[in-house]
This record gives structure tokens, sequence and C-alpha cells, in this order.
């Protein structure tokens, strides 16, 4: 059975499918075969529907999830108009914002946490956000490469992965006078070398011919060369 979700415009229950399906058409797409079986995949495999169409290129990704977003009746932002919150970093935990790909925004004063999100059924994602916010949760809509954008200028490459290790070293605690060392033990060289791969796995990306790791005291400074010119990445 397709799972179901409740819009705030209608008490009545509506496919998960039925809901995706119509949005796409509203935002032009004409392979409605290509588009259920884009839909069909994804539901049977668990993973995300959204990210499904997204991928399948069937239709322009902001005019499909504005039509979800009025369809919805959640509150949409063009990408020149959405707000992320000033200082997130300090506010909302890396783990939480790039694994669950949610970016905080600027609130209106109504003591609700507002996420920016393109994937309005994760509903997984959204609870956990809630469990750790303890406070009423607005969803708010705008692109996907507007998140995916935000999250890596606001949080940095590989950030993520280095909350945990500074996290794992406040946990355990040295004793006085012993020296930090957050690469001793197994579970913090993995964490270390994951660390290291989300950077080269975004060298890749960006197809720089080469990365350049430059201590700069109490911080560190990442660039990679990219058309033969050195631009600086967030971390």
């Amino acid at each position: 059975m397709a799972p179901v979700v409740e819009t705030q415009t209608s008490t009545k229950l509506t496919p998960l499918r039925e809901v995706l399906e119509q949005a796409a058409v509203d935002a032009g797409c004409t392979d409605t075969l290509g588009l259920s079986n884009a839909v069909s995949k994804a539901i049977s495999g668990q993973t995300s529907a959204v990210e499904a169409i997204l991928d399948s290129g069937l239709t322009p990704e902001a005019d499909f999830l504005r039509c979800l977003a009025a369809r919805l009746n959640l509150p949409w932002h063009e990408e020149n108009q959405a707000r992320p919150l000033e200082r997130a970093r300090e506010q909302f935990p890396a783990r939480l914002a790039l694994g669950l790909k949610v970016l905080p925004a600027e609130d209106d004063g109504d003591g609700a946490l507002h996420l920016l999100s393109y994937d309005p059924f994760d509903h997984l994602s959204q609870q956990a956000v809630a469990q750790y916010a303890r406070k009423p949760l607005r969803l708010e809509m705008t692109t996907r490469r507007f998140v995916m954008e935000g999250l890596k200028a606001t949080y940095g490459v590989g950030a993520e992965t280095f909350e945990e290790l500074l996290e794992g070293r406040e946990e355990s605690g040295p004793s006085q006078g012993e020296e930090v060392n957050i690469v001793d033990g197994e579970d913090s060289e993995a964490s270390v070398m994951k660390f290291v791969n989300q950077i080269l796995r975004e060298a890749l990306n960006q197809r720089a011919t080469d990365v350049h790791f430059e201590p700069l005291g109490h911080d560190l400074r990442i660039r990679y060369r990219i058309d033969g010119v050195l631009h600086e990445a967030p971390v």
C-alpha cells in the first residue's frame, strides 16, 4: 500500500504517489510512464520519491518543487528569496543539517524552528530534528540545489565528520597534563579517513587537479586548483 500524506488544505488523505505525480504534471512533465516508474521504484526501495523524480530529469527541479509546495500548502522560497539562518553552525549541529539535508532558516519570531527542505515527505528526518530542537517545526521549501549549496557554504566540506571527531574528544576527556590526540583509537582513525575522503570527493566533484592542505595555527585552509586557479573551500 502506498504511503499517504495529509495536506494542510484538506483533511482528506491523498496517496503520496498521486501528490507527486500531479505536481510533476503541473510542472510540465509529459512522460507519465517514466514518472510512474521512477516513483514506484523509489517507494518499493524505500528511498526518497522526491529525489527519484529530481534525478530522473523528467521535470525542471524548481518548477516541480514549486508545484509540490503549492499542493501541500507549504511556504515556497525562490533561490534569491531564501534566507538561511545566520550563524547556523552555532545553533544547529552539522550532523543533523548535513545528515538530514535540511537548512535552518531565519524565523519570524514565532518560536518555531524554520527549516528549508526540498523533501517534505522525509518524516523520519523531521522527527529527528523535532527531538533535538524540542520546539515546533515549520517546514519551508526551496530547490535542492539551494539547500545543498547552502549546507556546504554554511557548514563547510567535511563538517559532519569533523564535528563527530570533536564530540568524541570531548566525551573521552583527557586527564590533566595528558596530550590530546584525536586520531587515537580505531573509531577516530575511521572518522579521520572519512573526513579526508569527503575532502577528496568534493575535489573530484569540482574537477580539481590538486588539493592544498594548509594548517594555519588554530585553523585549516583547504584549496582546490581548478583550471589552474586555487579556490578556497569552506571547511
